[in-house]
């Protein structure tokens, strides 16, 4: 009967290495990309413009308080973040 033995040579270590080496890169991929989603999600309030309706932020820009760059980017930054209170809302109510 034929019977199979496992011989641990420096070949099948160079393996097991190098199997570990890669499962340890795919575990600290996985935890990167998991924060990188992460800082993505939040909403950017680097803008500064909480509470800012749409109505006030087109005044401000004919007032020439603001550029009409910074009022499109306001304005996006309005939208997205009722839209994300919308689907949290959603979600609740599921």
């Amino acid at each position: 009967m034929f019977t199979a033995t496992l011989a641990i040579t420096p070949r099948v270590i160079k393996l097991m290495m190098g199997m570990g080496y890669l499962v340890l890169a795919l575990f600290v991929l996985i935890i990167v990309v998991s924060i990188a989603r992460k800082l993505l999600r939040q909403p950017d309030d680097r803008l500064g413009l909480d509470g800012f309706s749409i109505n006030e932020l087109q005044q401000l820009n004919a007032q020439g308080k603001i550029t009409t760059d910074e009022f499109q980017r306001a304005k996006l930054s309005v939208v997205n973040q009722n839209r994300i209170s919308l689907e949290s809302q959603e979600k609740s109510e599921k």
